[in-house]
Order: C-alpha cells, then structure tokens, then sequence
C-alpha cells in the first residue's frame, strides 16, 4: 500500500493482509498498536521524502521513525522507497539529487541496525529515462499502458494495450436542421445517420469531449456528435450505409488503420494521458483478453 493506512484503516490492513508504507512516528504507533491487539508482526515499507514533500519521512530527519521502527516488535521492515518529482525531464539533476538523498538515507537505516529491506524508487519516467535506477526494484505506473511520461522521449517500443469499447444501441435518420442532445449544439446541415451508443461520462467518457471526440467503426474514424451525456453519445456514420446496429465500436484504442488513443484525447482536452487513463469509471467492466476473463 504505497500511501501507507490512513488513520483508522489499520484494522483493515491486517484484515485483508497487506502491506502498508509507513511514513511517520504516528503511522508506525497506529499501525503497531493494531498488530499488537492482533496479534500479528507486519510487514512493511518505509517511505522516505527525497523532495516531492508529498509523504514520507524527511530523507534528512529520519532518526525518530527509526528509533519507533526499532522500538516496535509488531511491525517488520521489508522494504524502503522513495518517489521522483521530475525523472521524466531533460534536466536530470533533480533526480540524481533525490537518488543521491535516498541512498545516503538508505545508508542511515543500515547504520541503525535495520535491513531496509528491497529498494524500490524508479516509476515509469525513471526506468525508461534513467537507467542507473534499474539496479533497484521500480513501480511503473503509465508504462505499463503503453504510453511514455513524455511522449517527446521514445527510447523503447511501447504499445497501448488498453481499449475502450462500446457498442451501437440504435441508428436513427435525423432531417437536415434537426438537432441532436441537450442544448442543441450539433444541427444536421444534411440528412444524417446518427447512431447512439450506451457510453457516456459516467463511464469516464469526459463530457469536455463535447464537439472534440472520435471513434472507429469498421476500421474508420467517425465524428462524435452533439453533447456527451451521463449515459450516451451519437456518432455520425452518414456516409457508412453498411454499419448497422450492434456493430463494436472502439472509442479509445486502435484497428488496422486508424487509432484514437489516451494522447488523442489528452491533446483534445489539454491535459495528460494518465488523467484519461486513470477516468474510465469502475462500472465499466474490465476485460483481459490474455486470461479470457472479465470483471465488472
């Protein structure tokens, strides 16, 4: 649990056996004392603040954490991390100073008597722009979509490997100057093959792709139309008679020709691609198609 328990999800964390980050003299009394009335001896791991100062125990001010570490007989250390602010920067001097700083705490912890246990600072941007990282354990996080932290840097092969699909519930003829949704914002200059789909931003679909957004219907990209609402879009399949109802349709992801991916939309929306990634609602059901299960 990379951001530790909160205060009063102790108990829970035992419950269910996971294990937590610890972060600060009041986390490892709170989480102690629950292993204790359990029971229980913890594992857990030790995040230090190498300068996100986000969380974590100061790199600099360690000793009364270590001293709470060492007086807990209900809690074991397995592990000390660390985060990158800016390891997807050309400027990497950030990000030696923070790794500098991390292994000089490290260092503090051996010097305490404690093992720190498996080392774990890289995430995406610090495995693929920082390859002296890669001695240590790292927690990828956007790479393992297929995108890279910065997409102007490209120094291995990624491939998206997420989609985002809908189906089509109806088509239906709208007469030129007819509208189409609320407001009105889309009028059909000419007679139009409008087709519904069950999506909409409840499902993560941003409403701000209103005027913006594109999908793929049989290898070709069609216009969104009209506003995104909580449980439906319209696409515009005029000129593609052959499309029919209940016909796939991919509004994040790719066919043979045509793509429309978490970039596409961070570009249209002027934001990032791990903010359209991390948006898909959980009433989406999740298919993985290499273990031919799903879960909803």
């Amino acid at each position: 649990m990379l951001e530790g328990c909160w205060p009063g999800q102790e108990k829970e964390a035992l419950r269910y056996r996971l294990m937590p980050a610890v972060y600060s003299v009041s986390s490892i009394r709170r989480l102690a004392e629950a292993a204790r009335a359990a029971g229980e001896r913890v594992p857990v791991h030790l995040k230090i603040d190498t300068g996100m100062n986000r969380l974590g125990v100061p790199w600099n001010d360690m000793e009364a954490v270590l001293d709470a570490l060492l007086a807990s007989d209900s809690l074991r250390l397995r592990g000390t991390f660390s985060h990158l602010a800016s390891a997807e920067e050309e400027d990497a001097s950030f990000t030696l100073e923070q790794t500098r700083r991390f292994h000089q705490a490290v260092g503090l912890v051996r010097d305490r008597g404690l093992d720190p246990g498996e080392l774990h600072l890289a995430n995406s941007a610090g495995l693929l722009y920082h390859p002296g990282l890669r001695s240590m354990s790292a927690r990828p996080g956007i790479a393992l979509y297929g995108y890279f932290p910065d997409p102007e840097r490209c120094p291995e092969s990624l491939r998206p490997v997420l989609s985002l699909k809908s189906r089509i519930g109806q088509i239906r003829t709208v007469p030129p100057g007819a509208s189409v949704g609320y407001n009105r914002l889309f009028a059909a200059e000419r007679t139009t093959r409008a087709a519904t789909l069950p999506v909409g931003y409840a499902d993560g679909y941003r409403r701000s792709l209103t005027g913006k957004g594109w999908a793929i219907v049989r290898d070709r990209l069609v216009p969104v139309i009209g506003s995104v609402n909580m449980d439906m879009i319209v696409i515009d399949v005029t000129d593609f008679s052959e499309i029919q109802e209940g016909e796939e349709v991919i509004l994040l992801g790719s066919s043979t020709h045509c793509r429309v991916d978490a970039s596409a939309w961070a570009c249209w929306l002027n934001t990032s691609a791990y903010e359209i990634l991390c948006g898909i609602s959980p009433r989406v059901p999740r298919v993985y198609p290499a273990l031919g299960t799903s879960t909803a």
